[in-house]
């Protein structure tokens, strides 16, 4: 199973939102990691066949996705950034609403509705008006209608936007789950949200790909770049003007800081391993690394 994006780009009037994508996914999770603006929603709407591209394709198993038509959609799965809702149907009776626009059998439905509701830890509470949901609850209940179809690709649009950090936490672990035969994207701009579950983290900027891969792989590019320690305050803005900083904290009289330097530039530093979040920071900086 493979999902191949060739050449993609997105104008919209003077704006080019994506711009000559291509990439190509199997089984697997993807963190789609990006600013707010980089094209990441423009991309994901394209996948889901929502908006056409300018430029480029979109292939399926080899077969363009605007070819399959209706065929790609029985296998897509899409839970959007705002998810709608019918407030005053319970759980259950929404489920229901949407198997049967989906075309699924009435006995078939059912039984397939109690089973995702109770995947999503919502069983107990199918019987209760959506209005009455906490924001996770609804992110659970977006994705059990997104999977009434069993789909091949799964597409989460900041999915985790709100969400308290318990709440988060289970969401991840439900979307490690659900990923074993399946492509999952995960679009996001929270790091923590993709780190530990990700095969493969994409990192996109101002329409493009600006890396790819594990965080492993990513986390490599600045071994020997990041740096620890402490400075007094009358120094805080000099440091903020010349290196990509990416904590900072108050401590003992003096600011401890973390920043990105290709070289030391004080034997007061220390090298440290560097995170993903580095790597985001540094990516989507508008300061030049010294």
């Amino acid at each position: 199973m493979e999902l191949v994006v060739s050449n993609l780009s997105k104008q919209f009037k003077n704006k080019l939102a994506v711009s000559n994508l291509t990439m190509a996914l199997q089984e697997g999770v993807y963190g789609l990691l990006g600013a707010n603006g980089v094209g990441k929603t423009t991309l994901i709407q394209m996948l889901c066949g929502i908006l056409s591209p300018t430029a480029g394709e979109i292939k399926f198993n080899g077969k363009n996705i605007i070819d399959l038509g209706e065929d790609y959609r029985d296998i897509l799965g899409y839970v959007p950034q705002d998810f709608g809702y019918f407030p005053e149907f319970t759980a259950q009776k929404f489920m229901l609403y949407i198997a049967a626009v989906k075309g699924l059998q009435p006995r078939y439905a059912r039984k397939l509705t109690h089973k995702l509701l109770g995947e999503v830890n919502l069983l107990e509470n199918k019987d209760k008006k959506i209005k009455t949901y906490s924001g996770g609850m609804k992110r659970r209940l977006g994705i059990a209608q997104a999977l009434l179809n069993n789909p091949k690709v799964l597409i989460l649009d900041e999915p985790t936007a709100g969400l308290d950090p318990k709440e988060r936490a289970y969401f991840r672990g439900m979307i490690s789950d659900l990923s074993k035969d399946k492509i999952v994207i995960f679009s996001t701009h929270i790091v923590s949200d993709v780190e530990y579950i990700a095969d493969e983290i994409i990192f996109m900027n101002s329409g493009m790909i600006e890396l790819r891969g594990s965080v492993g792989e990513l986390t490599k590019t600045l071994r020997g770049r990041v740096w620890e320690g402490y400075i007094l305050e009358k120094d805080a803005a000099e440091y903020g003007g010349k290196y990509n900083l990416v904590n900072s904290h108050y401590a003992n009289e003096k600011i401890y800081i973390r920043f990105i330097s290709d070289n030391i530039p004080s034997p007061v530093f220390k090298s440290v391993e560097p995170t993903l979040e580095d790597v985001y920071i540094n990516i989507f900086s508008s300061r030049e690394i010294s």
